[in-house]
């Protein structure tokens, strides 16, 4: 399989998470940013970070970071078209892009095998990802890049829900084993992250 290049997906904006960005919360003493960066880059060959955070920009994260170009306020596919487009700009030899997203601090340590296996399986599909607990996690999936140009017509026709261009684009699903403490629980508010830190 060809080099991977991982994505951490943090432009959210965090408005139900008292205290500013909850990107830089911290779980057993480390910021939700600086852990999806230690864990995501374990399993991949670069590692970039999509965010319109400006808080970012005063911390050195050691890797590239994409904004949302076009379209900034969509949610996360906005993020997935920039980076996308980044890749193929960068890094024209690539064609599988792994996402993950930066609230979410026990997401599987070979969620990049998985997907990767999923692809090897049905290597004529584009997009995969693994669903918990029968709860789809599209956040946590492996795009084709040859889809930014159908990601791009579906957001220009003002389409953004991610279920349905999944959906559209016959997304194959796995689903994984619940797990203790939950792979996929992702922090919004400090209730949230006061129960993952109990975990530890």
């Amino acid at each position: 399989m060809n080099e991977i290049i991982g994505v951490i997906l943090a432009g959210g904006k965090s408005s139900r998470f008292e205290g500013g960005d909850k990107i830089f919360a911290k779980i057993d003493g480390e910021t939700l940013i600086h852990r999806a960066i230690r864990k995501a880059s374990k399993q991949v060959d670069k590692l970039i970070l999509s965010t319109n955070h400006h808080a970012s920009n005063d911390f050195d994260f050691k890797i590239p970071i994409v904004p949302d170009m076009q379209f900034n306020s969509v949610g996360p596919l906005g993020g997935i078209l920039s980076s996308l487009e980044w890749v193929v700009q960068n890094h024209r030899s690539v064609k599988n892009v792994v996402y993950f997203a930066a609230d979410v601090p026990f997401f599987p340590d070979d969620i990049v095998d998985i997907l990767i296996n999923m692809k090897k399986l049905n290597i004529y599909k584009k997009l995969f990802c693994v669903s918990c607990e029968g709860m789809v996690q599209p956040l946590f999936s492996l795009w084709d890049v040859s889809l930014r140009d159908s990601l791009r017509d579906y957001l220009n026709n003002n389409n953004y829900k991610v279920e349905t261009f999944f959906k559209e684009r016959s997304c194959i699903i796995k689903e994984l084993k619940k797990t203790n403490p939950p792979s996929f629980f992702n922090v919004n508010t400090y209730q949230d992250l006061e129960k993952l830190n109990s975990y530890i």
